[in-house]
């Protein structure tokens, strides 16, 4: 009998080895109800790693939400940068203004 810790183990294994088929999603979407599947990948796999999981599963289980999957992360990821480059900025002019 599989217990649903194995069952997690398992899952992880194989997003980390980028398995991503139908089978897994599956899994995963069975697994809700008794676990916190995407807290769990998302403590145990890197941010860039579990984003491109995520956005796999979502593309499976909307598919006809692919586009717009993809242009929301497209855009997080630029707000983001646009964020990190202004704080960069930020920290040059006070690095100026303090010499």
């Amino acid at each position: 009998m599989i217990t649903v810790r194995t069952e997690l183990e398992s899952i992880v294994q194989q997003v980390r080895a980028h398995e991503w088929v139908p089978d897994l999603f599956d899994r995963c979407r069975t697994l809700l109800g008794y676990a916190d599947v995407f807290n769990i990948l998302r403590r145990k796999l890197s941010p860039e790693e579990y984003e491109r999981f995520d956005l796999a599963y979502c593309n499976y289980i909307r598919p006809e939400k692919r586009e717009l999957n993809e242009y929301l992360t497209e855009e997080r990821k630029v707000r983001e940068w646009k964020e990190k480059k202004r704080a960069l900025l930020l920290k040059k002019r006070r690095l100026l203004s303090g010499m």
